[in-house]
């Protein structure tokens, strides 16, 4: 079932909600969940449904206009986490197996609190899975502060929570629902090494069945700044490592292993896995407008 425009205007809303956040015309033509659609079409029944076209209000569901302050204090709150970043992704050039390096999670959206930490998502040369990651948390505990299993206080750390490789980065079937689309179109690219993110991007191109406008934008708008050293020996080297990085990793890993990710092409270090609480809380929401669920959240219901 393809929604209307009115019900993917809803759901759209819906699904920021979860999140307390408020979108504008623009975020909501730019998010339309499953649905294809113009500015205008959106501009329309937005008014229709609302009774407001102002280019400055900011839309929620019923008895949540708080949420507007909330978003303008987190947009200030992570203005400092995002410049941080971006300091810290300068390193990791130095890298020469790291092929790009991005913002994940809250702040892609600039709606980090204070509490919260910097989420990295990586994407690594063939075959320097595991010692790009030793590489990596080396270097961030000489720049920055590291978010560690077990901290408490997690507040501008860098969490190194996802790494993939150049082979590895088609998102599984069974991930490929509308929380992980809003990941892959939220993220940020902070550095990447020649077309590397466009090729992520069109390796992703399932999400355009949940995120089509966002797809369409995203694509339409990449205009890489290809980077042309030559890495070759160095990443040869760091794969003759390879091997003891990842028996090192494993063995320690094991004392700690919880709800991690570890393949041969994918390491994912989530400390809560939200997608299974983001499609309930989505069905919740979505049932008061008798909007089903069935092919919204998921290729097929489960």
């Amino acid at each position: 079932m393809i929604p209307t425009i009115g019900q993917a205007i809803i759901t759209t809303v819906a699904y920021a909600d979860i999140f307390c956040y408020p979108l504008s015309a623009g975020e909501i033509w730019q998010r339309m969940v499953r649905r294809r659609t113009s500015h205008a079409e959106t501009d329309r029944m937005l008014g229709k449904m609302s009774g407001r076209t102002s280019k400055n209000t900011w839309y929620v569901l019923p008895d949540h206009s708080k949420f507007a302050q909330r978003r303008r204090n987190y947009e200030k709150e992570s203005e400092e986490k995002y410049r941080n970043a971006v300091r810290v992704a300068k390193w990791y050039a130095c890298i020469p197996s790291v092929q790009f390096v991005g913002i994940s999670g809250s702040l892609a959206i600039g709606n980090a609190g204070s509490n919260d930490d910097i989420d990295l998502f990586f994407i690594v040369s063939d075959g320097t899975l595991w010692i790009s990651r030793v590489c990596i948390i080396l270097l961030t505990e000489l720049v920055s502060n590291r978010r560690r299993f077990g901290d408490l206080k997690v507040g501008d750390r860098i969490c190194l929570n996802m790494f993939v490789t150049q082979s590895g980065m088609h998102i599984v079937p069974d991930m490929q629902n509308l929380y992980i689309a809003h990941e892959v179109m939220q993220m940020k690219p902070l550095w990447q090494r020649n077309t590397i993110y466009n090729n992520f991007l069109r390796a992703n191109a399932w999400v355009r069945y949940f995120l089509p406008n966002a797809w369409e934008e995203k694509i339409k708008t990449q205009n890489p700044k290809p980077k042309t050293q030559n890495t070759d020996f160095l990443i040869f080297f760091l794969r003759l490592l390879e091997p003891f990085a990842k028996m090192v990793q494993v063995l320690y890993m094991r004392r700690h292993r919880t709800s991690e990710t570890v393949t041969d092409t994918v390491l994912a270090f989530h400390p809560h896995d939200n997608t299974g609480y983001v499609r309930r809380e989505l069905e919740i929401r979505l049932k008061k407008y008798n909007i089903p669920l069935d092919n919204i959240f998921s290729f097929r219901l489960k």
